[in-house]
């Protein structure tokens, strides 16, 4: 049976950590002695091959790769291989070499299959767990949608509290919040990573603290992707759209291509396929919220901003009246798509690269429109609340104000 290619709804697989104990917990494994391919078993052979096969047709980048040299470096690699599953190891190396947001997803049991065949990979896997990872983020640690109205002239005023999946707070109240004495507020939304299934309650979430903070009075908004290191893009675009709007929110470029259309519409995102497939609907939220008018917008990220975080950062480039700030952020700004292998094997491979609404690529690091130096190292307190002290988001209320819609008298 050929391998089988996930539908393009598995674009939503933009992760920057994905499966880290599967693709990532490796060092390259050691090239294997100089054994010819008839060293393995014909079945073998053949899968190496297929897999091959997708990663020239698929990968972004690829017309720049020698392909005879870089398939005889796998066989040599895989040299020894009684059978597919011995060659996970060379594919992950396989796929890391070609683009590093590439992986390869095994599944837990077959995972167990491969370090009881393999001690030396589990061996290697614990080492590498050991190893402490380094913190491009002090907003790393968010796990729910946070909000807070932010007076003009005083942040560190503003109380926040994460709201769960119903919008229920579950400590001090934003909408409770001190407002400025000019009556203008500033909404902020901080959106952190999110992988999970319950895509719904996560766009909810976050539609929720917006619904909150506007009938509070917010005349602008923040959106803080600090710290997002992905996971799914759709339910964060569908909790945001009464802020990045109605429409094209972006686009997906591949080898062939604009391969598909990123849009919000009524509370769902999705793609709108450009090879006359029918459209994708991914992500909803339960009760669409609107505002009366675009209102400006500051969108804020940093180093720990990757993948999906990435994503929703293009999603609010080129929209009217807004402005972002921060630090360059990770760089995976790629698009990936998942191939199922007759094994069940899931070859995660970059496929294409993230374009804002007027079709502009993004193929690394995001920089910011005005740079903004975080607080000084080692003062940085984690996850710290909205303040003053922040230099970025600071930084974010001073363009605000400036705005028409924020200013003196505004509320």
């Amino acid at each position: 049976m050929p391998p089988r290619r996930l539908p393009i709804a598995a674009v939503i697989l933009l992760y920057a950590g994905a499966w880290a104990g599967v693709s990532g917990a490796f060092p390259p494994a050691a090239a294997s002695a100089q054994a010819p391919a008839a060293a393995m078993p014909d079945s073998v052979v053949a899968y190496l091959d297929s897999a091959l096969s997708i990663m020239e047709r698929n990968v972004i980048g690829g017309d720049t790769v020698d392909w005879d040299a870089f398939r005889a470096r796998v066989v040599e690699r895989a040299a020894g291989s009684e059978i597919p599953l011995d060659t996970y190891r060379t594919l992950r190396w396989a796929l890391r070499s070609l683009n590093p947001h590439s992986f390869l997803q095994t599944g837990s049991e077959r995972y167990r299959e491969e370090m009881e065949r393999h001690p030396e990979l589990a061996e290697r896997a614990e080492q590498a767990a050991q190893i402490e990872r380094p913190v491009y983020s002090p907003f790393s640690g968010r796990d729910t949608p946070e909000g807070a109205l932010l007076g003009p002239s005083d942040a560190a005023g503003a109380e926040r509290g994460p709201s769960d999946a119903t919008g229920a707070e579950r400590g001090p109240g934003a909408a409770g919040a001190e407002r400025g004495t000019d009556g203008a507020a500033i909404g902020y939304v901080g959106v952190p990573s999110f992988g999970e299934s319950h895509l719904t309650a996560f766009a909810d979430s976050i539609q929720n603290v917006i619904r909150e903070q506007h009938a509070a009075g917010a005349c602008g908004w923040i959106v803080d992707l600090r710290g997002n290191g992905g996971g799914n893009m759709w339910p964060m675009l569908a909790g945001l759209g009464p802020l990045v709007g109605e429409g094209k929110l972006g686009e997906f470029h591949s080898i062939r291509g604009v391969d598909g259309v990123w849009f919000h519409e009524s509370g769902v995102t999705g793609i709108d396929p450009t090879n006359g497939e029918d459209r994708v609907e991914i992500a909803r939220v339960t009760e669409p919220y609107g505002l009366d008018a675009a209102p400006p917008v500051a969108v804020l990220f940093d180093r720990g901003t990757a993948s999906s975080g990435e994503a929703v950062a293009i999603a609010f480039i080129a929209r009217p009246d807004t402005r972002s700030f921060g630090a360059p952020s990770y760089g995976f700004t790629t698009a990936n798509d998942g191939f199922r292998m007759p094994d069940g094997a899931n070859l995660v491979l970059t496929v294409g690269v993230n374009a804002d609404r007027e079709g502009t690529p993004y193929p690394t690091a995001l920089v910011p429109d005005e740079r903004v130096e975080p607080w000084p190292e080692g003062e940085i307190p984690a996850n710290p609340p909205p303040t003053e002290e922040d230099p970025q988001l600071q930084a974010a209320l001073e363009w605000l104000r400036e705005r028409a819609a924020c200013g003196a008298g505004a509320g």
